[in-house]
Formats: C-alpha cells, structure tokens, sequence
C-alpha cells in the first residue's frame, strides 16, 4: 500500500492479461464449458481494459445524475451514498487483492472484479432511474401555470 505508484502501475499493466484469462486451470469440475458465453457488447460487464474503461466512466456519469436527482428531483440520499461507497470499495478491493498476493493474480481478482462489476452495473441502473425522475422533476416545473398579473385575472 505504501508503494501506490508501483502497484497501481503493474496492476494496470496486468490488467488485460487477467481479462482474458479464462481460468480453465482452475476448473477442476468443467463447468465452464456449461456455462453461457460471454453478452455480445460487454454489457455481461466489462472484458477488456478498454470496456473497463468504458463502464468505470458510464458509472461516473450514471452516479453525476443520482446526485443530482438527489440534489434536485428528491432521490433519497443513502441510495447516492450506496453506490458512490460500493463502487469505491470495490476499486480498493481490487487493488488490495492484486497488492496483497501477486501470484496468481487472476484467480485472486474474480471475487473482487465481480463485485466490482456489480457494483458499475447497479450504478448505471441507479442513473437510469435518477435521469427518469430529473425529466419527471423538469417537466413539473415547466407545467406550473404562470401567476396571474392581476386580481381580476384570479378565478
């Protein structure tokens, strides 16, 4: 942990090879084989670095709008609070697990990636919910009728 630089550095660097691992070593009972393949588009969750990418920063925007939809549109805040600290717990866990056994890397981080995975998924779908509700919100505002100039004008 004292040396970020450095593991954050081969961490990334290790990445792509642990996306492709398929783990068939470790497959002592051939599920694999019975197991679906892959969702085409990455949207099963991330396969590549640049899919990872791709999701970490959908997730960053997706959790911009929950808290904004906290801020504005009434979404209860420990639903922002849920996602911002489940995510964020996940990307410590991930590093953690590369740093705290380096061999092996690929079989140590399934646990870690998956909840990691998880965690990106739930915060699109927490942003999907959060821009339904900023629309509701704006179409509301926009709907107010204006206040009449005069008092003859009230009916």
């Amino acid at each position: 942990m004292l040396k970020f630089p450095f593991w954050y550095d081969k961490l990334v660097d290790e990445l792509p090879n642990t996306f492709d691992d398929d783990l068939a070593a470790y497959d002592t009972y051939g599920v694999r084989d019975r197991l679906p393949t892959t969702i085409p588009g990455q949207l099963g969750g991330p396969e590549s670095l640049r899919g990872f990418a791709l999701w970490t920063v959908v997730a960053a925007v997706a959790l911009a709008l929950v808290a904004a939809a906290v801020w504005r549109a009434g979404l209860p805040l420990p639903i922002l609070l849920f996602a911002f600290f489940g995510t964020l717990s996940g990307f410590v866990e991930v590093y953690a697990s590369y740093v705290g056994d380096a061999l092996e890397v690929s079989r140590h981080l399934v646990g870690p990636f998956s909840r990691l995975f998880l965690m990106l998924a739930i915060c699109v779908v927490l942003g999907i919910e959060a821009t339904e509700r900023l629309s509701a919100a704006l179409e509301r505002t926009t709907d107010v009728p204006a206040a009449p100039e005069r008092e003859d004008e009230l009916v």
